[in-house]
């Protein structure tokens, strides 16, 4: 007890030290910075709003990215789901190959941006509602864990969102938390025609719900928004288009509505537009998203009613 206590009376000592050196430097260097501004105050006017374009503007677009590579996923999965290894390799991507802007403070200079996160907040919509549905009516403690997981909110960095803005968990750190859940889940899972089919239903209504989401937008959506709502739906059908890839069968309205979903990927318009119906001018790309996602929709109903007839 007494070794330690002298350990912690060096500790302290060395720390006590420190801070005064580093106090004396920190004053120094205070001093030196407040004469240059006196000096050269007008430079410094002239080059903090370049230095703000520069990091903000050049950061954000070297950090862009909307990826919709349709030849995305996982090969040779042999154990387990195959659509489950695409949502964990899809989380993984978002979370460590891509930055995951959604919870960027405006520190950095991906802050700017709002297409790409509302891009990696559908995908991660889709993630989770495939989750849901595994997690249905099992037990099975990995899938349950993922799915609390996956229902942690896109935004917090590192602060909670509530009014005492404790420290809490980001959300980079939760989803990768349920990407190690979701692979431990498959790798001792027997396949099942059942759950198949239950997450080809799954792909199916979120598509209408997409469909309908864009819809109600249409006229109260204002004109920086509609690229934020354009974006999250495309992520949600990307993910959508992935996870139907995974489970699709043999009857050509499956892939009927793969095309109509690549059609949907295709649209990347410069500047997306929410323009009023029969405008002559102003397109409404909402719109189109609309019904690309409705077209693949009605498609995979069809296959469903043909299946069971």
């Amino acid at each position: 007890m007494k070794t330690e206590m002298k350990d912690i009376k060096k500790y302290v000592q060395k720390t006590i030290f420190f801070l005064k050196k580093a106090k004396d430097v920190f004053v120094k260097y205070a001093r030196r910075f407040i004469l240059f501004l006196k000096e050269s105050w007008k430079s410094v006017i002239v080059f903090v709003p370049i230095f703000l374009v520069v990091y903000y503007l050049g950061g954000a677009f070297l950090s862009h990215k909307i990826n919709t590579d349709l030849r995305f996923g996982p090969d040779n999965v042999k154990k387990g789901y195959t659509v489950v290894q695409m949502a964990a390799d899809l989380i993984e991507r978002e979370t460590d190959k891509n930055l995951y802007t959604p919870n960027l403070p405006f520190v950095f200079p991906a802050y700017v941006l709002d297409n790409m996160p509302a891009f990696q907040k559908g995908i991660l919509e889709s993630v989770r509602g495939l989750v849901n549905v595994l997690a249905e009516g099992s037990a099975e403690e990995n899938i349950i864990k993922a799915k609390e997981l996956l229902n942690y909110a896109p935004d917090v960095w590192l602060f909670s969102k509530t009014k005492d803005f404790k420290i809490a968990p980001s959300s980079v750190a939760q989803y990768r938390k349920a990407r190690r859940k979701l692979m431990e889940f498959n790798k001792h899972i027997q396949k099942s025609d059942i759950v198949l089919e239950k997450i080809r239903a799954k792909i199916s209504a979120d598509l209408w719900d997409i469909s309908v989401y864009l819809e109600s937008q249409l006229k109260t959506v204002g004109f920086f928004k509609a690229d934020d709502v354009f974006y999250e739906a495309l992520g949600r059908l990307y993910a959508d288009y992935l996870f139907l890839k995974c489970v699709q069968n043999n009857m050509p309205q499956t892939q009927s509505a793969l095309e109509a979903l690549e059609d949907a990927l295709s649209l990347r318009p410069l500047i997306v537009r929410g323009g009023a119906l029969g405008h002559t001018f102003g397109a409404n790309h909402l719109l189109e998203l609309s019904y690309f996602a409705l077209k693949a929709h009605t498609f995979l109903l069809d296959g469903y009613f043909s299946s069971i007839r």
